[in-house]
């Protein structure tokens, strides 16, 4: 399984998007058994933005879910990784988001596809991201 980041979902529906071919085209990669995920903190950001119902249907069009389950232990991990986030960026410290999908991915040994992974890489060290290079799609 593999997260889906939040801005992933949004750069797959907004054509002018600067990466939006790439991440097309990265999605239609992966062996039809891949199974995409996203955590509800990354289910919540899309549904806050004005294009929900189109957000919505493409979830159910590429049947990816929204895996629930997480455990107060990767709650934790979470706060701590806010706490961190805070100390090292203050201008970006509501921004937790990155927090919680991060735990959510460690807790259910899955990583990651995001368009941010320095900012992933700095929270959780240890989680397998995907993302863009200079020379393509990398781990």
């Amino acid at each position: 399984m593999i997260s889906l980041d939040a801005g992933v979902l949004l750069a797959l529906t907004q054509p002018p998007h600067p990466q939006h071919a790439r991440v097309r085209d990265t999605l239609r990669g992966f062996p039809p058994f891949e199974r995409f995920v996203v955590s509800p903190f990354a289910y919540a950001e899309l549904m806050a933005d004005p294009r929900r119902d189109a957000l919505s249907a493409l979830l159910e069009r590429m049947n990816i879910r929204v895996l629930e389950e997480m455990p107060l232990s990767a709650y934790h991990s979470a706060g701590e990784a806010l706490q961190r986030r805070r100390e090292s960026s203050p201008e970006n410290a509501l921004l937790s988001a990155p927090c919680f999908i991060g735990a959510h991915a460690l807790h259910h040994r899955m990583g990651v596809f995001t368009l941010e992974p320095d900012v992933y890489s700095g929270l959780y060290p240890t989680l397998a991201l995907l993302s863009f290079s200079e020379s393509g799609v990398g781990v």
